[in-house]
C-alpha cells in the first residue's frame, strides 16, 4: 500500500508560518530555509498531498525574495535556494528537492469546502489511491493530475507507445494534417432560447462518453492506405477517413435545419449558420451527413481520403478507452477519474508544449485523429435530434455533446455513445456559455445567486457579486505588481450584463431582455444566420 502524509499550514499577522503533517510532525517559523528544510525532510518514502495546493504553499512562497519568487512563477527548472531545488506547478505540484507536494482537491470535482482537517485530507488521498489501483493504476509515484498517473503508469507506458501519431502518415501526406487541423477547433456551443424555463419545461440530455465512443471506433493509421481526390466519387465517399475542403450552401427551409452540425463564423463568432458558407475544411462524414439529411449539398475543392490497406484493420483506443468506461461504475471518484483520463487523452491530439527550443508537439499529437473525434461527436448530437424529430422550438441549447430539450423523452442509457435523459431543473439560458442551472454556475455566478439580485431589483440591467478567489503567484506579478501579495484572498467582481447580451450571441434575436425581470419571466427564440 502506497504510504501517504497529508499536510496543512497557517500564517500569523507577524509573519510566523506553521505546517504540520499527518505524522505528527510540525514547524513554526519565519524563516524560508527551514521552512524548506522541514517540507523536504519531514516525511520518508510517501506521497505528500494537501487539499488546496495554492493555499498551502502561499505563507510559504510569502518568506521567499522577490527574484526567487519571479524565477518561480517562470517555471525554472535550474533554480535552487539555500541548497533546496523549487519547482511550482500552481493547483497541482510544488517540489523541494526530491519531495514533491500534490493538491489533491480537483480530484472531488464539486467537492468545495476550504480546509477539510488533516485526517479528512488523508483519508481522500488514501481514497483515491484505491481507486486508482481499481482502475488499474496501482502505486501511484505521483498525484499532479489523473493523465499524468496514467502516463507515468505502465498501462499508460503501452497505450502511449501502441497510439498512431500525425507522423506516422506518410511524408506525401501531410498536408491532410493541415486540413484537418483547420476543421479541428468548431466545438457546437449555441442557444436558440434566451430566458428562464422552469423545473419541468426544461429536460437535460448527455451523450455517454462522447469522445471515447468516437475515439474506439477510429482505424489504426498505419492501416491505411492514403490518396487526394478532387472530385467526390464513390471511392471517396466510402473511404473510412476523410478530410475536404469546400463549400456548404445549408438549406433554411430544410425540415431540420435547425440541427445542422455545421460549425462555421458568425461575425467574430463561431454558429451555426445556414445558406452559403465560405470555404472550409470539413470531415468526410459531415459530408454525408449533411447529404443524407437533406440539410444541404456541399462543393469540394479537394481533399484527402484513407481505406484499409490489408484485410485487417487495428482500433487502436477501443480498450484503453472501453476499460476506462466501465471503470466509471467502481466508484464515483472511480468514475470522474477514469472520464477525466478518456478526455485527457483525446485532448492530448491537439498538445503542443513548451520546450528547450520553443514549442513543441505534444506525444500524441494527432489532428487527424482529434478533428474526426470532436467532428463525430457534433455529428451524434444532430443523429440524436434528428432521430427524435424535435422541432426548431423544443430545442432550446446544444452544449457541445449534450442538449437542452423542452420535450421530456423517455430514456435508457446502454454504453458509451448512448443517450442519457438527466431530468429536469430549474434554467436560465443567456448566451453560449452561460447558461445557469443548479450544476452550473458560469463565471462563478449560480442560478441562485440570479434568481436572487433579480428578485431584489427587477429593473437593474446589470446584476453583479463578488467572489473569492487566492491570489496566485503569476496573478500577483502580472496584475498587481507586488509579488508578495501572493496567497491573499481577493474579492473580485463577476456580473451579468443585459445591456451588451445581443454581442454574446450566435444567432439572431428579434428581441432580448432589457431588465432582469424580463429576463426571467420571458422566453425569447432566435433563428439562424442566412448567409449569402
Amino acid at each position: 500500500m502506497t504510504a501517504v502524509t497529508a499536510y496543512e499550514s497557517f500564517a500569523n499577522s507577524d509573519g510566523l508560518v506553521g505546517i504540520r503533517n499527518s505524522a505528527g510532525k510540525w514547524r513554526k517559523s519565519s524563516d524560508a530555509g527551514g521552512l524548506l528544510h522541514y517540507l523536504r525532510y519531514s516525511s520518508g518514502e510517501s506521497i505528500r498531498v494537501v487539499w488546496d495546493l495554492d493555499g498551502f504553499i502561499a505563507p510559504v512562497l510569502r518568506c521567499l525574495p522577490e527574484d526567487v519568487l519571479e524565477r518561480l512563477s517562470k517555471f525554472d527548472g535550474e533554480l535552487t535556494f539555500q541548497t533546496h531545488e523549487l519547482y511550482y506547478l500552481p493547483g497541482r505540484m510544488f517540489r523541494v528537492g526530491k519531495a514533491r507536494f500534490y493538491g489533491i482537491r480537483d480530484y472531488w470535482g464539486a467537492l468545495t469546502d476550504e480546509r477539510p482537517s488533516l485526517d479528512v485530507v488523508r483519508a481522500r488521498a488514501v481514497e483515491l489511491i484505491d481507486a486508482l489501483g481499481k482502475i488499474g493504476l496501482p502505486e501511484p509515484r505521483k498525484l499532479t493530475s489523473a493523465i499524468a498517473v496514467f502516463e507515468d503508469s505502465d498501462w499508460g507506458k503501452a497505450v502511449y507507445e501502441s497510439l498512431p501519431k500525425g507522423f506516422d502518415l506518410p511524408e506525401d501526406c501531410l498536408e491532410m494534417l493541415e486540413y484537418a487541423s483547420e476543421a479541428d477547433g468548431k466545438d457546437w456551443v449555441s442557444n436558440h432560447y434566451v430566458g428562464r424555463f422552469a423545473e419541468g419545461e426544461i429536460f437535460d440530455y448527455d451523450m455517454v462518453a462522447a469522445y471515447g465512443s468516437v475515439a474506439a471506433t477510429l482505424p489504426d493509421l498505419r492501416d491505411l492506405n492514403y490518396w487526394k481526390a478532387t472530385k467526390l466519387g464513390d471511392r471517396e465517399r466510402a473511404a473510412v477517413l476523410g478530410i475536404v475542403k469546400g463549400k456548404f450552401t445549408l438549406d433554411p427551409d430544410a425540415e431540420y435545419a435547425h440541427c445542422s452540425p455545421i460549425i462555421g463564423m458568425v461575425g467574430e463568432l463561431p454558429g451555426n449558420p445556414l445558406g452559403k458558407l465560405p470555404t472550409d475544411c470539413y470531415t468526410l462524414s459531415q459530408v454525408k451527413f449533411v447529404e443524407d439529411y437533406g440539410l444541404g449539398t456541399f462543393k469540394m475543392k479537394d481533399g484527402w481520403f484513407a481505406e484499409p490497406s490489408g484485410d485487417t484493420v487495428r482500433y487502436p483506443l477501443r480498450e484503453v478507452m472501453v476499460q476506462l468506461y466501465e471503470s466509471r461504475a467502481i466508484s464515483p471518484l472511480a468514475g470522474k477519474v477514469a472520464k477525466s483520463i478518456a478526455n485527457s487523452l483525446v485532448g492530448k491530439m491537439i498538445e503542443t508544449r513548451v520546450g528547450r527550443d520553443g514549442m513543441v508537439y505534444g506525444p500524441l499529437r494527432n489532428d487527424l485523429f482529434h478533428a474526426t473525434i470532436t467532428s463525430q461527436a457534433r455529428i451524434e448530437v444532430a443523429r440524436f435530434l434528428i432521430e427524435h424529430e424535435v422541432k426548431a422550438d423544443e430545442l432550446l441549447c446544444v452544449q457541445t455533446d449534450g442538449v437542452k430539450l423542452t420535450r421530456d423523452i423517455p430514456l435508457e442509457s446502454n454504453g458509451m455513445g448512448s443517450w442519457v435523459n438527466k431530468g429536469s431543473c430549474a434554467t436560465v439560458i443567456l448566451s453560449p456559455y452561460k447558461v445557469y442551472s443548479a450544476d452550473a454556475r458560469p463565471y462563478r455566478i449560480t442560478y441562485a445567486d440570479l434568481a436572487c439580485m433579480v428578485t431584489e431589483h427587477p429593473q437593474a440591467q446589470r446584476y453583479s457579486k463578488t467572489v473569492k478567489h487566492r491570489l496566485t503567484l503569476v496573478q500577483a506579478i502580472r496584475n498587481y505588481e507586488d509579488i508578495t501579495r501572493v496567497g491573499e484572498w481577493m474579492e473580485t467582481p463577476t456580473s451579468v450584463d443585459l445591456i451588451t447580451l445581443d454581442t454574446e450571441q450566435n444567432r439572431q434575436y428579434a428581441d432580448l431582455p432589457s431588465t432582469g425581470l424580463g429576463l426571467l419571466s420571458g422566453q425569447y427564440q432566435s433563428v439562424p444566420h442566412v448567409l449569402g
